[in-house]
């Protein structure tokens, strides 16, 4: 299970209704197996709702820098992440 996915049971345990309800399912481990990376970088941001760099993306994800920012500027076409510097995204 990636760090992601486990940041995400973590949360659902806060909420027991929620947690109840991903008991055996593994569909969140499969969006960050085989999700696109639009997926990961945006549910990534949504979970830890902070400033991120684009390096930080690209470790948290398992992916390269360029292919994240690549990922994060169609992001920002959607107007699900906005750019608030030079290297620094935030979700909406």
């Amino acid at each position: 299970m990636s760090a992601l996915s486990q940041r995400f049971y973590e949360l659902a345990e806060q909420n027991k209704h929620i947690a109840d309800e991903l008991a055996g399912n593994s569909f969140f481990d499969a969006v960050f197996k085989i999700g696109n990376l639009q997926t990961k970088i945006y549910v990534c941001m949504f979970l830890e709702r902070r400033e991120w760099t684009t390096n930080e993306l690209a470790e948290e994800c398992g992916n390269y820098r360029q292919a994240v920012f690549t990922a994060l500027k169609s992001l920002e076409k959607q107007k699900l992440v906005i750019r608030l510097g030079y290297t620094r995204w935030k979700a909406t």
